[in-house]
């Protein structure tokens, strides 16, 4: 989970500034982005026309005796459109789908069934910006309260993810 950045511009003296001020920014085709090296950053400085953003992803899968999973979901527990889809390269139990979002919930497995579900979101007052994440709940994929009847999905699908043998591909995301 990375907080990041998106000024709509390609301006030099704007990249330099953000390069500055040791925020790793990447120029691209009509925008700069790039992601904060702390949960909490000073943004005083930042273009007003500044985005904000989470960037997370869904990876992992199991192995004969081991496995963890991750996956990503909005804060009902709906799927999430990624903005990059890993389709080449060494995909076994690795980063399958990137998203980008302003708040949600990561949903980790472990092959035995132990399940963490973090929220998160960002805070933004008139000069710093954080990153806040909060762990509401842990335990076991079969004791799950019903109070999060709404997660229950995207929790049974992260736990299988965990047991699927070298897992190669995203598979909680909207098409």
């Amino acid at each position: 989970m990375e907080l990041c950045y998106r000024v709509p511009t390609e301006n030099w003296d704007v990249f330099q500034t953000l390069e500055g001020k040791l925020l790793d920014p990447s120029l691209m085709k009509g925008k700069i982005i790039g992601n904060f090296p702390y949960a909490n950053e000073y943004i005083a400085d930042l273009p007003e026309n500044t985005e904000y953003f989470v960037k997370n992803w869904e990876y992992g899968g199991g192995t004969t005796n081991t496995g963890k999973a991750t996956v990503v979901c909005g804060i009902n527990g709906e799927k999430l459109k990624p903005v990059r889809i890993y389709t080449t390269g060494h995909l076994s139990n690795n980063i399958h789908a990137e998203f980008e979002s302003r708040r949600g919930c990561q949903i980790t497995s472990l092959k035995s069934g132990r399940i963490t579900v973090v929220y998160y979101y960002i805070k933004k007052t008139s000069d710093l910006i954080e990153l806040k994440t909060e762990k509401i709940w842990e335990g076991p994929v079969d004791s799950i309260p019903n109070k999060f009847n709404y997660l229950v999905k995207a929790i049974r699908v992260c736990h299988a993810k965990a047991n699927i043998f070298h897992c190669r591909e995203a598979i909680y995301i909207k098409e």
